[in-house]
């Protein structure tokens, strides 16, 4: 598949936020909790962020042009039946948006032999679900980094089945 044609897109310079290079990240791997961890005396977040002038580009118009197995994302316009107020429900995501999200997988991973989300990040702005994609086609089993392998064993050992199947998990 050829890489998308650039030459006629609209490019801007916009600010973006980065994460900053810390000597801390040497030592200790950059978190950020999505509930509030402070009572505990923890602190939320070690990230810290330094402003950027970037080039971006206008992708409208042009959104079938990225792949998932290409470019690592790709986009899908999920229609829902949730209104924008819902999000910010935890029991009302789950229960209809989870539906929706796997629905969508399903026909993206037609050989999905399990399709399991296992969280979200709420809010108007962040919808985030992180899932697990099981394929019964492909050997082996590959696990993103530390903390989601951990998740993810709890899952398999409840599955026989899962234990032969190739997981992929998705942002």
């Amino acid at each position: 598949m050829a890489m998308p044609n650039t030459s006629n897109r609209a490019t801007f310079q916009a600010q973006a936020w980065y994460l900053k290079r810390l000597e801390l990240y040497s030592r200790e791997k950059p978190y950020m909790f999505a509930f509030d961890v402070s009572s505990r005396g923890v602190n939320n977040t070690n990230h810290e962020y330094e402003e950027r002038l970037v080039s971006m580009a206008d992708m409208r118009g042009r959104e079938s042009q990225f792949l998932l197995d290409i470019h690592g994302f790709e986009i899908q316009h999920l229609p829902t039946a949730l209104q924008n107020q819902d999000f910010d429900n935890g029991e009302i995501v789950r229960s209809t948006y989870y539906p929706e999200i796997e629905s969508l997988m399903r026909t993206k991973f037609p050989s999905a032999y399990k399709i399991h989300i296992f969280s979200h990040l709420g809010g108007k702005l962040a919808r985030q679900v992180t899932l697990l994609i099981a394929d019964r086609d492909v050997g082996g089993l590959d696990f993103s980094p530390h903390g989601a392998s951990q998740r993810l064993a709890a899952l398999v050992q409840e599955d026989e089945a899962l234990q032969k199947c190739r997981l992929e998990i998705m942002k």
